[in-house]
């Protein structure tokens, strides 16, 4: 069994908008997957649909549970896990790296 669960790394935010302060505009998300021991990640963002007043919730209120929500209702895990679930099944995923980008040296 796979286990998946979200860290959320960061959040942006315009200061004003449709008359609601400190608005979340994209979510840092990385998904993970934990299965016998052995970890996977995706990182991403999602941007955000600025909220009407009865969704808006308070930056400073803000939980995690309520970002997770919002990454939930907007069907991606879906798609991330899938993705993660067929790299437990392929042995070579283990050496795959990240190189620098080669224009950059």
């Amino acid at each position: 069994m796979i286990d998946y669960s979200w860290m959320i790394t960061g959040l942006d935010t315009v200061p004003s908008e449709n008359g609601l302060s400190d608005v979340v505009k994209t979510i840092h998300y990385i998904r993970l997957a934990s299965k016998d021991g052995d970890i996977l990640s995706m990182e991403g963002v999602h941007s955000c649909d600025t909220p009407n007043a009865d969704q808006y919730i308070n930056y400073a209120d803000l939980t995690q549970a309520d970002v997770e929500g919002w990454l939930n209702s907007a069907n991606i895990s879906e798609h991330l896990d899938l993705s993660l679930s067929s790299q437990f099944d392929s042995p070579e995923t283990s050496e795959i790296q990240s190189l620098p980008l080669p224009w950059n040296n």
